[in-house]
């Protein structure tokens, strides 16, 4: 692993989490319960959320604490403890059965990641929600911990689908944009409302809307077909 010379950020305090899981499958910056997940790990029917920050603080401690019965396993991750903080954190920690796990990011050396808590297991973790917002892109769209606010969502992954089938037919209907369309609805009904509103309102990235008589028709925007 390339050693940084300089100040660590949280993209590269989760870069070295992300390493140090074995095996399973790892998902990053998951949006799903009014709140979005770092680092999400999977194996077999076993689901790890991971929250990491730059600072044991409250704010970390509440953010890991929205994923409690959520997902089976949830802990911390930091590349500091300090003492003034460090008691009462470990204290909450222990209190509610979530992990921590101790970044080294030293400049003088490769991050060294130690799980100093293990996080309790809660075998009746309801995990159904979360896992139904996992996918392939999350994987790889954003790293966990990025500057940028960057993520992957059922909302940007219908957005996606639009422009594909837009670049590939300018100027169909919204019917016929809907005809075999992949969106995250529960019903064609609502999805077909709430893209047409997405479209009245410039929402759809790539995308741009025409009327024509009583039709709307999309199109990509004026030089941008990209997908």
């Amino acid at each position: 692993m390339l050693v940084t010379t300089m100040k660590p950020t949280e993209a590269d305090l989760a870069r070295a989490v992300v390493s140090y899981l074995d095996g399973g499958e790892v998902y990053q910056e998951v949006c799903g319960h009014g709140g979005i997940a770092d680092i999400v790990w999977v194996c077999g029917q076993i689901i790890w959320v991971i929250e990491t920050k730059l600072s044991l603080s409250m704010s970390l401690l509440s953010q890991a604490s929205n994923w409690i019965g959520k997902a089976h396993y949830v802990s911390v991750a930091t590349p500091t403890r300090r003492k003034k903080e460090g008691l009462a954190a470990m204290q909450f920690l222990g209190w509610k059965g979530i992990g921590y796990i101790h970044v080294n990011m030293s400049r003088k050396s490769s991050p060294h990641v130690s799980e100093i808590i293990r996080p309790s297991l809660n075998r009746t973790a309801k995990t159904e929600h979360l896992k139904s917002c996992l996918c392939e892109k999350q994987k790889t769209f954003a790293v966990a911990g990025n500057a940028n606010g960057q993520y992957w969502s059922p909302y940007k992954e219908t957005c996606r689908n639009i422009l594909s089938k837009v670049n590939k037919l300018p100027g169909l209907t919204l019917k016929e944009l809907m005809d075999g369309l992949k969106h995250h609805y529960a019903s064609s009904m609502s999805a077909r409302s709430s893209i047409r509103h997405w479209a009245d309102s410039g929402l759809i990235p790539g995308v741009e809307i025409e009327r024509d008589g009583r039709l709307l028709r999309f199109y990509p925007t004026h030089g941008d077909n990209n997908e």
